[in-house]
Parts: C-alpha cells; sequence; structure tokens
C-alpha cells in the first residue's frame, strides 16, 4: 500500500544557490507545483546504486527558506545527497517520515556538499520483536556438514537467507560453531523465529535432530521446538512479561503464533 512520505528541507547559505535549489527544479501541473529534478542530474548520479530505486520528485511547496516536499513511500534523502554536490555553498537540513508517523523517521545533515550526518529509524522494528534464534544440530559428523554445505552455512555465512514465502525472510548476525558431534548456529530473525524454515528442513535430513531455543532481545518470551525427521517431537512457549500486578503469566498463550496473532494483528 503506497504512503505519502513528508520530506522537510531547511536551507541556509547562499541565497543564489537556495533560489537556484527551489527554482531550477520545480514546474507546474494541473495547478500542482512538483519538484523534480531528474533532468538536471547526470547519467552518471543516475547510474548510483542507491539512487536507482529512490524517488527524485515529488509535490512542491515552499515557506521563506523551507521547503516541503511529498513523495512516495520512500524519502529524498539518497537523491539530497547525490544532488548536494551541485550545491556547494548551502546547509541542507532534511527531516522525512511517513504521514501517519507509524512507518519510520529519519534526518540528514548536508553542509557545503558533505554529508555530516545521516540516520533514520524503521518504526516497525520498534513495533515487532527481534528474535534471537539458537539452532542445535545433532548427529554424525558427516550428516551435519552435509546439513551445513547444502544451506551454505560456513564460518563466513554472515545471514541465512529464507524463502520469500517464509517468515522470517531473512536472519542475520549468523555465528557457527561446531563441535564433534554437533553444531551451534546462532542468528537473529525479525517478527517470528526460524521454526517455519526449520520444519521444511527437518525432512530432508533424517539422520539428523535439531533442537530450537529462541528468545526476543526485549524477554518477553521464550520458547523451543525438537524436531527431527517431519515430527516435532516437544516445544514450549513462555510469556515473561509481567501484568500490572508484576506477575507474569508463563503460560497465557499455547504458542508462538498464537501470542503473534493476539499481539501485532
Amino acid at each position: 500500500m503506497e504512503s505519502n512520505i513528508y520530506n522537510c528541507i531547511y536551507l541556509s547559505g547562499d541565497k543564489y544557490q537556495i533560489e537556484h535549489f527551489k527554482v531550477q527544479h520545480t514546474y507546474t501541473k494541473n495547478n500542482i507545483v512538483y519538484w523534480d529534478c531528474y533532468n538536471f542530474l547526470s547519467n552518471k548520479d543516475l547510474d548510483n546504486k542507491f539512487l536507482k530505486n529512490s524517488p527524485k520528485c515529488g509535490i512542491f511547496d515552499t515557506e521563506d527558506d523551507f521547503i516541503f516536499i511529498t513523495t512516495k513511500n520512500e524519502d529524498l534523502s539518497q537523491c539530497l545527497i547525490v544532488l548536494s554536490k551541485y550545491y556547494t555553498k548551502i546547509t541542507i537540513k532534511l527531516e522525512f517520515f511517513d504521514e501517519n508517523y507509524s512507518k519510520y523517521y529519519g534526518w540528514l545533515f548536508i553542509e557545503n556538499g558533505k554529508v555530516l550526518g545521516f540516520d533514520h529509524i524503521n518504526l516497525d522494528d520498534i513495533y515487532y520483536p527481534t528474535i534471537e534464534n539458537k539452532l542445535t544440530i545433532l548427529g554424525n559428523k558427516d550428516d551435519i556438514l552435509d546439513f551445513l554445505i547444502k544451506n551454505n552455512i560456513s564460518n563466513k555465512t554472515k545471514f541465512i537467507r529464507f524463502k520469500k514465502n517464509q517468515i522470517p525472510d531473512i536472519g542475520n548476525n549468523l555465528i557457527l560453531q561446531n563441535y564433534n558431534d554437533y553444531s551451534l548456529l546462532t542468528f537473529k530473525t525479525y517478527k517470528k523465529p526460524c521454526s517455519v524454515w526449520l520444519m521444511k528442513k527437518s525432512p530432508l535430513y533424517p539422520k539428523l535432530n535439531f533442537c530450537l531455543n529462541f528468545k526476543d532481545i526485549d524477554h518477553k518470551f521464550m520458547g523451543s521446538y525438537i524436531c527431527s525427521k517431519d515430527k516435532i517431537k516437544d516445544s514450549k512457549f513462555i510469556v515473561l512479561e509481567k501484568n500490572d500486578n508484576k506477575n507474569s503469566n508463563l503460560f497465557k498463550y499455547n504458542n508462538y503464533d498464537e501470542y503473534y496473532n493476539h499481539k501485532f494483528t
């Protein structure tokens, strides 16, 4: 679903460059003023990998040295970083956020063509849990090695990429520790643990046993799965959050999916 992104820009410094920044890139269509720098940028600028899929235009409004540009889905930060090399005598301050103040927020500070500060946060990252997964693989050393090789997992692996129809879709910050009769994988996932991925993998390795322990980084819940072949031998899920009386109802939810659906859907 599309959403409007509000880009609030404050300019200071050389008056000529400020005026050029506001006037050079604007045009009017159907009584609506647009800001569009696409034709101003060089082919080399447009080939910038960070700029290719970022907006370069939006609905324009201005008041004194403030500029307000509304874009669709993405902010103008990458565009302004590339564009700023043509405006080396002004300071550009950008704040951006979505129309409902619910998706993300960010800021950018450019002085004389140099980026001095930039940061942004996806507000969903605060709303949804980040989960620490510990996956222990038990069995014959050669069978474990076969599992690791076929899933492209090694000491150099930084993340596991799951299929798009599985949640989570990415596990990152992966650490692999090898032992004689088992291997331990630790990594983080977003929204959900890697249990769906594991249930699809375990039938392919009937000689191995898998134990998945997971908890969110804020210590609100923890759980586990023990599985082999295509069966879950055991599973646990407890809630660590305390109510107003500072008590925990450990067994309020039967499993993580029930907890997730109640909390986030």
